[in-house]
């Protein structure tokens, strides 16, 4: 039996998460990644974060309290990825309140910290060889 491509990833919480291991996330994943989920991942900055753009299929990005993102990167997913429907960025000290307005403007629903969507984090089907893949990226990253 084949199992979906993998659609929805979280990482949030794990402090040691890097750029390293979004840009991966974002070049290995990005025809299928819809969910993204990087909250208080506080060494990611803009540089991975603007791999996002090649997620066409992106519809949930949850940034909070990532502290080196700016206005800028998130601009640039919101204008690539035209599926994106919901973004949280409570926190985030660099994204102003004009970037808010903006987004509310364009019909992006913006999450409240610790509300969520009726995306499942869990129970994921992927191929084991993706399940390998992603195991030893983030052995790599987040260890």
């Amino acid at each position: 039996m084949a199992h979906a491509p993998l659609r929805a990833i979280s990482l949030a919480g794990t402090w040691y998460t890097n750029d390293e291991a979004v840009s991966d996330c974002a070049t290995f994943f990005k025809d299928n990644l819809e969910c993204l989920n990087i909250d208080k991942c506080y060494k990611v900055t803009d540089a991975s974060l603007n791999l996002l753009v090649h997620c066409s299929k992106l519809r949930i990005l949850k940034i909070t309290s990532c502290w080196r993102v700016n206005d800028m990167s998130v601009r640039r997913i919101v204008d690539a990825c035209k599926e994106l429907k919901q973004v949280a960025m409570d926190d985030c000290r660099s994204i102003t309140k004009t970037l808010m307005f903006d987004l509310n403007e364009k019909g992006i629903l913006l999450l409240e910290a610790g509300k969520g969507t009726s995306e499942k984090w869990i129970s994921l089907k992927i191929t084991s060889s993706e399940c390998f893949i992603f195991r030893n990226m983030l052995a790599n990253y987040c260890c």
